[in-house]
């Protein structure tokens, strides 16, 4: 339970070097809404894309994206930008859905998309930077 908790993960984390991060087999991440095709509605903020963005500057491989919602978060079509990450996998408490079209490939981080201020709120993001 305190490991689910955000005051409380330092406790169960470890920290391990950028350099040392294994190449991953999935990501799971959360949908506010999504599509039979793989769009996918987060919360707004971007942080999933980013997060897959760092993962692409670091040289990972693309991988399975998969996602679970109710099956009324699952709507006709949402707008998309190209930077915003692609599904692989819905669950549904009453079916999965493979998706046809694979993920596209981590490319990297936009770094025209960021502002100082975003390098400041995610330092990660100042030691990738392209200098």
């Amino acid at each position: 339970e305190d490991a689910s908790m955000l005051s409380r993960w330092e406790t169960w984390a470890e920290s391990i070097d950028l350099e040392s991060l294994p190449q991953l087999d999935l990501v799971v991440t959360g949908s506010v809404a999504v599509t039979r095709t793989g769009a996918r509605c987060g919360k707004g903020e971007g942080f999933s894309d980013l997060e897959l963005g760092i993962l692409g500057e670091l040289g990972h491989e693309a991988v399975p994206i998969a996602t679970t919602v109710h099956p009324i978060q699952v709507v006709e079509s949402l707008p998309q930008e190209e930077h915003d990450l692609r599904l692989s996998w819905i669950a549904t408490p009453d079916e999965a859905i493979e998706i046809e079209t694979p993920p596209i490939a981590l490319e990297g981080i936009d770094w025209s998309r960021l502002d100082d201020e975003d390098l400041e709120e995610m330092p990660v993001l100042k030691r990738l930077r392209p200098t």
